[in-house]
């Protein structure tokens, strides 16, 4: 099974959570248990399809895991958080609360299968949306996510974060010193040289040796250029930057 077949479940309540495990067994989830409020964070941010929180007592330690759960750097970009609410506690969620699906309590095993594999799916389709596509190769900011002929590539921090500049500015000249200090910042012995490195080294692993998309602008520095039919459009791109800019 992949990873989204996974579900952590956190709860307070022994009972709720060893009957949720069963049942999403069951399902044919793989799920896994942890109590709160002693959450074992890194067991979270491996990968998970969903985090169901049990929240059939609205109280102290419920609200502290919730606000843990929030925090950006601990579910991965591709997690579903669902909740699972008694009637008692639904009028007192604030509306702010940022799940992706709730199930109230008590369930029905039918119910609970149906919700989380559409809050699972839901999920992992809206990170999708923000791929951008140029030929062969497609990258999705919101998942760190680079693939070759929908093959995924293996990049560095700063060769991710060097592509991902790139193509979100198409067809606009970065000089050097542009790009180390939009990337690198300004405590880079030899800027240059770690430039041109790292743009060798990424057009090895996207297969660009011929410079179809990492263009070298001679005397000035590199430009991720395309022809407008080349790439299938999505808001990131600054599609009003289509024309020769030196930066």
């Amino acid at each position: 099974m992949d990873e989204q077949s996974a579900v952590m479940i956190l709860g307070g309540s022994p009972n709720i959570v060893s009957s949720l495990k069963s049942d999403l067994e069951v399902l044919g989830f793989r799920p896994s248990t942890g109590r709160y409020p002693d959450v074992d964070v890194e067991a979270i941010k491996k990968p998970l399809g969903a985090v169901l929180l049990e929240l059939t007592v609205y109280d102290h330690d419920a609200i502290s895991v919730y606000e843990l759960l929030s925090r950006e750097e601990i579910l991965p970009p591709k997690t579903a958080l669902v909740g699972l609410v008694s009637e008692t506690v639904m009028g007192q969620i604030p509306v702010d609360y940022k799940f992706t699906d709730i199930i109230r309590f008590p369930y029905k095993i039918a119910e609970l299968g149906l919700r989380m594999h559409r809050a699972i799916y839901l999920y992992h389709h809206e990170f999708a949306k923000d791929t951008i596509r140029v030929g062969n190769l497609s990258i999705s900011p919101s998942r760190y996510e680079v693939k070759v002929n929908g093959q995924p590539i293996v990049l560095s921090h700063k060769e991710y974060e060097l592509l991902k500049y790139l193509i979100t500015h198409p067809n606009n000249v970065f000089t050097r010193e542009k790009l180390l200090a939009s990337i690198w910042g300004d405590n880079v012995i030899d800027g240059s040289r770690t430039v041109d490195v790292h743009i060798r080294r990424v057009r090895a692993k996207i297969g660009d040796i011929d410079q179809t998309y990492i263009k070298t602008v001679h005397g000035v520095g590199y430009a991720f250029r395309f022809r407008d039919e080349d790439y299938l459009r999505h808001p990131v791109i600054n599609d009003t930057a289509l024309g020769k800019q030196v930066i």
